[in-house]
C-alpha cells in the first residue's frame, strides 16, 4: 500500500496511508524519536529493570495511529506496539515492537502497521450503523424511509 511521509518538527514524521482498507478506514501513523534522558527514573531504565527489554535502550521509537472509519470516528487502530493486557482490561505496550531508533526499525514499524491495517476485514462503520437502525426499526414496527416525498 502507497503512503506518504511528512516531516513534522525535530523528532516526529507522520505516515498518511493513500488508500483506505477494505473497510473504508483511513489511517495516519505518527513516528516519534524518543532519547533516554538518563537516570535511574527514565522509561528504559524501568522498563530494563522490570524485565520488558534486554538492555536499556539509548534511543527508541514509539508510534500513534489515528485509523479514521467511514462514520469520521477516529480511534487507535492498527498500532502494533500496543496490546491488550493479560486481564484484557487495559492496552499496555507491546515491547516485541519496541526498537532502538534506526531507519530499519522505522521501516519495520511502518510496514507492520500497514500490513494489520491492509488485512482488516469485515463491515464498515456506516454498515454496522445501517444494520443497527434496520435491527430496531424492525423490532419496533418502524419503515426506514430514504427518500424525501
Amino acid at each position: 500500500m502507497k503512503y506518504i511521509v511528512e516531516k513534522g518538527n525535530g523528532s516526529l514524521t507522520w505516515i498518511h496511508v493513500a488508500e483506505p482498507n477494505q473497510k473504508v478506514e483511513t489511517l495516519t501513523i505518527e513516528i516519534v524519536e524518543c532519547e533516554n534522558p538518563g537516570g535511574k527514573k527514565s522509561l528504559p531504565y524501568l522498563w530494563y529493570k522490570a524485565g520488558y527489554t534486554d538492555k536499556i535502550l539509548d534511543t527508541y521509537l514509539c508510534i500513534h495511529t489515528y485509523c479514521t472509519d467511514s462514520e469520521g470516528n477516529c480511534f487507535g487502530k492498527y498500532n502494533p506496539q500496543s496490546k491488550r493486557s493479560d486481564d484484557g482490561k487495559r492496552n499496555v505496550i507491546n515491547f516485541d515492537w519496541m526498537f532502538e531508533n534506526t531507519e530499519e526499525n522505522k521501516q519495520k514499524l511502518i510496514n507492520e502497521t500497514i500490513r494489520l491495517f491492509e488485512s482488516a476485514t469485515g463491515k464498515s462503520a456506516t454498515q454496522e450503523k445501517m444494520e443497527r437502525c434496520n435491527k430496531y426499526a424492525n423490532e419496533n414496527g418502524l419503515e426506514i424511509v430514504t427518500k424525501k416525498t
